[in-house]
């Protein structure tokens, strides 16, 4: 019996089974152990409660909240069919602009080929008016008298003055100043009416024009210097006047410019050929 205690007390230590190994862990094992758990149960703790929340605010919405919800959808809903029919209308204002902007294509061709027409019809009716005004005369500064027969005194004045044969005017059919009537402060400084005289043929007429150039030319009528001129409308004399500049050039670089119906300027160089400006 003692040595057997004696051998219990002195002798080396049993094997501890691996049982008891892992029932007691190490200090270090513990607190790995501990940190390493740790997360796992705060974030499924955490995913609980906030699942709880959820699930108690879906289960415990106020009356007020659900109602502002709906209301909420409501507009929303309401923003989009309107943005779509928003859509949808500009849509058919975009085509109805393209079928307006075709339309104004049209219309101005259109006003276009008007104008180009109206134009054509102005011409026209122009040269209509020029060819009935073919067997006129109209004299420029001739002086005016009181009480004046237009018609006896310009008679007497081509044949004494410019030498025109007598038989000649009797083609002339009217003779008139234009204005027909005179103006209410009238003296002998204002400027003398223009006088208008219409042949009944054009031979006629061209006898007395030359004549009264030539004359004109030369001499003057009472101490005033008179013209003659052939009748035409107001178009073609405001086309002749836009003109004048370039007319008197010619003038004054000693050439003997004339104008060619209606307004075409010419002149004969020195070689006696018609040269068109």
């Amino acid at each position: 019996m003692p040595n057997n205690s004696k051998h219990q007390r002195t002798g080396t230590p049993s094997k501890e089974s691996p049982k008891a190994k892992k029932s007691k862990p190490d200090k270090h094992d513990k607190v790995e152990g501990h940190k390493m758990a740790a997360p796992t149960d705060v974030n499924t703790a955490g995913a609980r409660r906030t699942l709880s929340m959820e699930v108690q605010s879906e289960e415990i919405s106020p009356p007020w909240f659900v109602s502002f919800e709906h209301r909420l959808e409501q507009r929303f809903d309401g923003l989009t069919r309107s943005l779509d029919d928003i859509g949808f209308r500009l849509v058919e204002h975009d085509e109805k602009l393209k079928a307006l902007d075709f339309d104004s294509q049209n219309m101005k061709a259109d006003i276009a080929k008007l104008q180009h027409e109206k134009e054509l019809l102005a011409a026209k009716l122009d040269d209509i008016e020029n060819r009935n005004r073919r067997n006129n005369l109209v004299f420029y500064g001739i002086p005016e008298m009181d009480k004046e027969d237009c018609s006896v005194s310009m008679k007497d004045m081509l044949t004494d003055f410019v030498g025109v044969d007598p038989s000649v005017l009797s083609h002339i059919d009217r003779c008139h100043r234009t204005p027909t009537f005179r103006r209410p402060a009238h003296n002998q400084q204002d400027k003398p009416r223009i006088i208008h005289m219409g042949f009944s043929s054009y031979t006629s007429r061209e006898a007395v024009r030359k004549a009264c150039m030539n004359k004109f030319k030369m001499e003057q009528f009472k101490g005033k210097k008179i013209f003659v001129s052939e009748d035409f409308s107001k178009r073609v004399m405001d086309m002749r006047k836009k003109k004048m500049d370039t007319f008197k050039k010619i003038q004054r670089e000693g050439k003997k410019p004339f104008f060619s119906y209606p307004d075409i300027i010419r002149y004969r160089d020195s070689d006696g050929k018609v040269v068109t400006v």
